[in-house]
């Protein structure tokens, strides 16, 4: 079973219009004094603050799901009626959704839907919190919506009916300090602040890091098998004889970092770490194992990459001003769009890298050439 959520388009509105006249469907979303089927048009359109999604399952559209930037609402609507949101902060979005296909209701798709919906919209930096309504009558969907790890907050009437208010602002918020737990599997830390706190022998896998303030935190013996660190602040973390196995770091902040401080395989067999879009500056890789990394996209000043193997290395589109390259092994790395490197060619292997012009001039310095001019 495959779950995909895809951007509604004009092609999907006939298969709206079909569900939205399904009792089901019609009886919850578009009675008398809500909104009408034909909206979805203008929310294709971009009112500004409606975003429509179609959910299939094997491929097979089988319901609607949206989100609402209730800041944006309230601004183009002033006057609106709905006023128990009013009051929400910005960065506040609304989801609705619903199954339209009878066949997948009471399935378990719903809770799966709301969970996967729920952590990418709260992966985007500028949504804090989710909010849903459901109505007080509609126990299925109340409980659908705790497996979302939502939570009841207060009761809220509208014209029509009344209503369950509840919110979902973190994903699996724990206390890693301090808690006894040793392994986390699949979590998602949003929002964790662990700044100079101490972190033990514990193993992450299939984890992410979203938005988590991890600077200066000491971790020590920990495991950290194909996770994620996203928006994060791990500047200066020590990492002493910790492991990494297909780690990426994404639009982080990353300064500082002792990186021969973990403990690496001796046979390395993956890409321990990556970084795409990130600042890696005044870290240090001496003598590491680092062939094919990807370092894409990066600030990389003053970084220690001497006696490093960066063979086959994605090095393209950063900025490695200051950086040593001394006994580094560069065969076939990709420095395409990089820039602000100084390499010395006699005391680097380069053989099969790619360079680009007029970047790449800069390989001569240490030749002791003189280039004449043509002109």
């Amino acid at each position: 079973m495959t779950i995909e959520i895809r951007k509604f388009s004009e092609k999907d509105v006939p298969i709206f219009y079909m569900w939205a006249e399904k009792p089901h469907v019609k009886n919850t979303w578009f009675q008398e004094g809500y909104e009408k089927k034909e909206e979805i048009l203008e929310k294709i359109k971009g009112n500004g603050y409606d975003y429509p999604f179609l959910i299939l399952v094997d491929d097979k559209p089988v319901g609607y799901i949206q989100y609402e930037d209730l800041a944006a609402y309230f601004g183009d609507n002033p006057d609106s009626k709905d006023k128990y949101y009013a009051s929400e902060p910005e960065g506040t979005c609304c989801i609705d959704l619903f199954i339209g296909e009878e066949d997948y209701l009471n399935k378990g798709y719903g809770s799966k839907i709301i969970i996967e919906f729920s952590n990418w919209l709260l992966i985007k930096p500028e949504v804090k919190k989710l909010v849903i309504d459901p109505s007080i009558s509609n126990k299925r969907a109340i409980h659908c919506y705790e497996k979302g790890g939502f939570k009841y907050v207060r009761t809220a009437k509208d014209k029509v009916d009344e209503h369950y208010i509840m919110e979902r602002s973190h994903i699996g918020e724990v206390n890693l300090e301090n808690d006894s737990q040793k392994e986390y599997f699949d979590k998602t830390f949003r929002g964790v602040d662990l700044a100079q706190k101490n972190v033990s022998e514990k193993t992450f896998e299939k984890c992410k890091f979203v938005k988590c303030n991890l600077n200066e935190t000491n971790f020590r013996k920990c495991k950290f098998c194909d996770c994620e660190f996203i928006s994060s602040n791990l500047s200066v973390m020590k990492i002493k004889d910790c492991t990494f196995s297909d780690v990426v770091y994404e639009s982080s902040k990353i300064i500082g970092v002792n990186w021969t401080d973990a403990a690496w395989p001796q046979i390395k067999l993956t890409c321990a770490v990556g970084f795409f879009k990130c600042d890696i500056s005044h870290s240090t890789f001496l003598g590491l194992n680092l062939r094919e990394i990807n370092i894409v996209e990066c600030r990389a000043h003053d970084v220690d990459f001497r006696e490093a193997n960066l063979a086959h290395a994605h090095l393209t589109c950063s900025d490695f001003e200051g950086s040593m390259f001394v006994n580094s092994d560069l065969t076939k790395a990709d420095f395409t769009f990089a820039e602000n490197y100084r390499i010395d060619v006699s005391l680097n292997k380069i053989k099969g890298a790619k360079f680009m012009l007029p970047e790449a001039i800069a390989l001569l310095d240490g030749l002791d050439i003189e280039l004449i001019s043509s002109s």
